[in-house]
């Protein structure tokens, strides 16, 4: 079956690891129309000349179900990651241009993550502004251990700290919780958490790792 656009992207994601060399991961979540869609990706546009507004686009594609397929008719969640190494966000579409956002395309709706300096996503997480950025992870001294705040944290949406505060009384965004109940959630990560689609198996590692490393800040 030939790989289709999905019906709607629900959230983006996107983190920059400061490492050598740096690595731009984006995470997309959505719905399709029906059950039975799988391998879901994301398709690059190719640009003969840079978009003014510096925004690199994708479609959230998927392989849609067979013919003869038994599917529920109902919305059902799928996600999608790409990773790319090597990124030279300064320089991105040339010398001087930058790279100034990630947009992922549904059918029926997109969603842009904006790409800004460090400095600027912090003032904007500080004003509790809801506008989608980047995170910017720092590797920590020991660049096999991830740290909580650069690493682990971002992991975790707003949605995901609020449903967990909810059901289990416990909050995802600080660290003495998470440390507290990290075998918990490592365990729930492998298997049903989040409810809307599990992590990528490198940032479940990425958990793992942190947890069995000490749990540095």
């Amino acid at each position: 079956m030939i790989a289709s656009k999905i019906y709607a992207v629900d959230q983006t994601q996107v983190r920059i690891a400061k490492s050598k060399p740096p690595i731009l991961l984006i995470h997309a979540t959505g719905r399709t129309t029906t059950s039975g869609w799988t391998d879901g990706q994301l398709s690059p546009y190719v640009y003969l000349f840079p978009p003014e507004d510096g925004v690199q686009e994708y479609d959230f594609i998927a392989t849609p179900p067979g013919p003869g397929q038994i599917v529920q008719q109902v919305l059902t969640p799928i996600s999608a990651t790409a990773e790319i190494p090597d990124m030279d966000i300064l320089n991105y579409w040339g010398e001087g241009n930058p790279l100034k956002g990630i947009r992922v395309h549904g059918i029926s709706n997109n969603k842009t993550v904006d790409i800004v300096p460090k400095e600027e996503t912090t003032r904007i997480d500080t004003s509790s502004s809801p506008q989608s950025v980047v995170s910017h992870v720092t590797p920590t001294d020991n660049q096999d251990v991830p740290g909580f705040g650069d690493d682990i944290k971002p992991l975790f949406r707003d949605r995901d700290v609020s449903v967990m505060q909810a059901i289990a009384g416990f909050n995802l965004h600080n660290y003495d919780d998470v440390k507290s109940n990290a075998d918990r959630i490592f365990e729930r990560l492998q298997t049903d958490m989040p409810c809307d689609g599990l992590w990528p198996q490198n940032d479940i590692d990425k958990f793992e790792r942190w947890k069995d490393e000490g749990m540095p800040q």
